[in-house]
């Protein structure tokens, strides 16, 4: 199954970033602004993209990196949706 078509995919990314959020993880949607209203730092984007290369299987390059594609939930999911289209 791709992940384009994986309902777990919203689901996984909330767990993952369940322990870099301040706050209640059942408040925020897909389209919750995460780095804009301070969810999220560099330090907690860092340890999320080394938690979604170990679950997801992929790798995002450093030189790829933008923090909007950590803006929201959304975002997050169409960027491991392109990286595992490209492996």
């Amino acid at each position: 199954m791709t992940a384009a078509r994986d309902p777990d995919l919203s689901h996984r990314i909330h767990k993952l970033l369940e322990p870099e959020l301040t706050c209640d993880i059942t408040e925020v949607t897909d389209d919750t602004p995460l780095v804009s209203s301070g969810l999220l730092d560099s330090v907690s984007i860092a340890f999320l993209i080394n938690a979604i290369e170990d679950a997801e299987g992929i790798t995002i390059a450093d030189e790829s990196l933008d923090v909007g594609d950590f803006e929201t939930i959304a975002r997050i999911k169409a960027l491991i949706m392109k990286r595992l289209e490209s492996t």
